[in-house]
């Protein structure tokens, strides 16, 4: 999941918003498309490993109409802007 979310989200078709969020649609269906491997996984797949991991890197979450997961702390490097501090 990291690498399709952190290293190389384009060589499973998606565009992460500015948040680093991805529709978990169109997340699962780029890891079917990516590898065999994923060819079945679904959303309760995901939960699975998300609850499984001690690390607690990704987070899936229900907005508006559907699902988005998320690579915490790793996605997305924001621009520092002064205004922040």
């Amino acid at each position: 999941m990291a690498h399709a979310l952190r290293h190389a989200p384009q060589d499973y078709g998606l565009v992460l918003d500015e948040g680093g969020w991805v529709d978990i649609d169109l997340f699962l269906e780029g890891l079917r498309k990516h590898s065999k491997n994923f060819e079945n996984v679904t959303i309760h797949d995901l939960e699975k490993v998300i609850e499984g991991s001690d690390k607690r890197r990704f987070e899936i979450k229900w907005v508006s109409t559907c699902f988005l997961i998320l690579l915490i702390f790793h996605a997305v490097f924001l621009p520092f802007r002064s205004s922040n501090i």
